[in-house]
């Protein structure tokens, strides 16, 4: 097999799908935020902090089913949420095709 983030050759899958394709940690994190970059319409950051937002069914939700409200800086939309997932810090390599897009609004 070929790793699909550095093209070195492997012979074991180390990750699940998507990911059975890459050979290494550093390989498998890159891949991970290449994914968020190709869908960062469904992605909001906020201080570099990348989040998910949920449909808000079900009983599993992010963060616990905390309620959460955020406005995006284009639009100034507010968007109300209790299932809000943390995908995790924007590393600095991504942070141009992830810019902040949003923020957390307090009292309203």
């Amino acid at each position: 097999m070929t790793c699909r983030i550095c093209g070195k050759p492997f012979d074991r899958i180390h990750y699940l799908s998507p990911y059975e394709e890459v050979c290494s940690n550093e390989c498998f994190r890159k891949a991970y935020w290449l994914e968020i970059i190709g869908e960062k319409e469904e992605h909001v950051v906020i201080n570099g902090k990348c989040y998910y937002i949920g449909s808000g069914k079900g009983y599993d939700k992010g963060n616990g089913g905390r309620s959460f409200t955020l406005r995006m800086l284009e639009t100034g939309e507010i968007i109300e949420t209790d299932d809000l997932w943390v995908n995790g810090d924007v590393p600095e390599a991504f942070r141009n095709e992830l810019p902040d897009n949003a923020e957390f609004v307090e009292g309203l």
